[in-house]
């Protein structure tokens, strides 16, 4: 059952030796087929190359659903020949560990062999020296690396957040979640549906009546979106380029690199969707992953969606939605409590303003 068994010299600055040994027991690993772009090796410059087309004369004459596919069996194709797909690998080392400790921790090893063979005195002092060192070394390795990953969680937060999340003890999935006899659902697929149904069980449907708005002398109605390419630009410059892509397969990093170029492209197909109210399938579906609240994980009511949509939409989305809030900010169409989905103004804002109120009320010994 046990063979090899070897000292791998002492534990820290312990008396215990540390045994290594090998099982002689047999289980089929299975490996991680999961591809990830390598944006390390990507060649954008190459990628600008590719989309600098004529792309009035690719999209003008094509109706919206065609101009769509076009767009994107283009982008697509570039994206496989300028970024290349690496296996995402899981390391067995630390993530903060270094040549330098590494270099460190083998030349203990070697002064720890040294001294098992000649159990001289000496060689144990040098491999004391040795193993103070790599102490130390760890110690100021791992310090400088969480201080770098504190210092970049604004612009690098998935780092971080990946970091965190590796230093938690229990990590458990999804399931096996009961089913709606009470029996427990082990299967993937099974799983998905049961989700699935809970989450379209609880979807809200908002009133198609419209709550009523301030009056405004203003007469004037909204103008049509203007899809700019210098807008539609700064909005492809502001997308993180670390943000996962939606179900249509576009990342964000080559929006972001290719945004002057591609912004030509964007426009024409938004204005193209807007007069025609069309909305491609691929915008209509998203990439929905269950992320555990609290309470029982085998409930599915303990587990709320969080949806993966299409990156491009969001763009189209964000150009509407600031010709929108413009008009109604003009307008003094809000009411002025609303605080909600408003710039300068969030939970904090309305707390602060009932504050306020609740004060002024105490103040002159009125009930509030």
């Amino acid at each position: 059952m046990v063979r090899n068994v070897a000292s791998g010299g002492k534990i820290g600055s312990s008396d215990h030796d540390l045994i290594s040994f090998e099982l002689l027991c047999y289980s089929k690993l299975q490996g991680s087929d999961k591809t990830v772009l390598d944006f390390s090796k990507a060649n954008f410059t190459h990628a600008k190359e590719l989309l600098t087309i004529d792309w009035v004369a690719h999209l003008c004459h094509v109706g919206p659903a065609e101009a769509w596919s076009v767009f994107r069996n283009i982008v697509t194709d570039t994206t496989k020949l300028c970024i290349p797909l690496k296996k995402a690998v899981v390391k067995n080392r630390p993530i903060w560990m270094s040549r330098e400790v590494l270099r460190a921790a083998r030349k203990k090893r070697k002064c720890w062999r040294r001294y098992r063979v000649s159990k001289n005195s000496d060689d144990f002092a040098v491999y004391k020296k040795q193993e103070l060192l790599v102490k130390n070394l760890v110690i100021d390795t791992k310090a400088k690396f969480e201080k770098q990953l504190a210092k970049e969680v604004k612009v690098n937060p998935k780092s971080f957040h990946a970091y965190v999340r590796s230093k938690q003890k229990v990590k458990e999935g999804v399931g096996p979640l009961q089913g709606n006899e009470g029996t427990l659902v082990t299967d993937h697929q099974d799983m998905a549906n049961l989700l699935n149904d809970y989450f379209v069980s609880v979807f809200t449907k908002e009133s198609s009546v419209l709550g009523t708005c301030r009056d405004s002398d203003n007469s004037s109605l909204v103008s049509d979106v203007v899809f700019s390419e210098e807008l539609v630009c700064n909005k492809l410059k502001s997308l993180k380029a670390s943000k996962a892509p939606g179900p249509d397969g576009i990342h964000p990093a080559i929006l972001h690199e290719c945004s002057e170029i591609l912004s030509v492209s964007l426009c024409i197909i938004f204005q193209k969707f807007l007069d025609s109210n069309f909305v491609p399938a691929d915008w209509r579906i998203a990439n929905v992953t269950p992320i555990f609240k609290k309470g029982d994980r085998s409930l599915p009511c303990n587990y709320r969606p969080v949806s993966l949509t299409s990156v491009v939409c969001k763009v189209m989305e964000s150009v509407i939605k600031d010709c929108l809030l413009k008009y109604i900010l003009d307008n003094g169409l809000l009411n002025l409590s609303q605080h909600g989905f408003l710039p300068s103004r969030s939970c904090v804002t309305n707390l602060l303003s009932f504050l306020k109120i609740g004060a002024c009320l105490a103040i002159t010994g009125r009930s509030v």
